[in-house]
């Protein structure tokens, strides 16, 4: 099964609205969400803290600060080959 993994932080309206539109296409074909939430303990706050959300597919960075639903889930048929 495909991984999508998001960064994110709290109070963050494009990480709210980026996990809306991951969760959407994971109804539509299912694949592993991971959700972390960067604080300033962890250790991708220094370089991601200021470019959330950060969504990563299958290890590859895909999207900063937006989430294009099309083009998630061309990625993720993609990885399924």
């Amino acid at each position: 099964m495909v991984r999508v993994h998001i960064y994110s932080k709290e109070d963050c309206h494009l990480c709210d609205d980026a996990l809306e539109i991951i969760q959407r296409v994971c109804t539509k074909h299912p694949f592993e969400i991971i959700i972390t939430k960067i604080t300033e303990r962890h250790p991708m706050f220094k370089e991601y803290s200021d470019k959330v959300p950060v969504v990563f597919v299958e290890g590859e960075q895909s999207f900063m600060y937006r989430v294009n639903e099309k083009a998630l889930l061309q990625k993720i048929m993609e990885y399924e080959q």
